[in-house]
């Protein structure tokens, strides 16, 4: 069994928004112990990885990094990623990231990261015409 509060540590969890009810639930050990990197390396078709600069849930730069890094190591050629700034977890414009302003977000989803899908799905039905 996973001691909880040492991952908090190991993972500078404690550094984002981690909170204690949240470190507590059942899913959070077997979240750690998964290597998801196996499954990213397995992936073939297009992927667009995405991240917000202001993301507190997750490290954006680390977490992008190593998804694409999964990804080509598994021969996946076709994947394009960025950071964007001044976007959240939920890539909402934010002015601090962290999941207090949540809620007093008024959009659901920011123009810029809309745009940035849209771009990516707009290329990848023009290739497979």
């Amino acid at each position: 069994m996973i001691d909880t509060g040492a991952s908090i540590t190991t993972y500078h969890m404690n550094e984002y928004t981690l909170s204690p009810n949240l470190a507590a639930q059942p899913f959070l050990p077997v979240t750690l112990r998964t290597d998801t990197r196996k499954g990213w390396s397995k992936l073939a078709c297009p992927v667009l990885v995405l991240s917000g600069s202001l993301d507190h849930q997750v490290p954006p730069e680390e977490n992008v990094a190593g998804i694409v890094d999964a990804l080509t190591s598994g021969g996946n050629a076709d994947v394009q990623s960025g950071v964007l700034p001044s976007l959240n977890h939920g890539f909402q414009t934010a002015q601090t990231g962290k999941e207090d302003e949540y809620a007093t977000i008024g959009e659901t989803m920011a123009p810029a990261a809309m745009q940035k899908v849209a771009d990516f799905a707009r290329t990848q039905g023009a290739s497979a015409r």
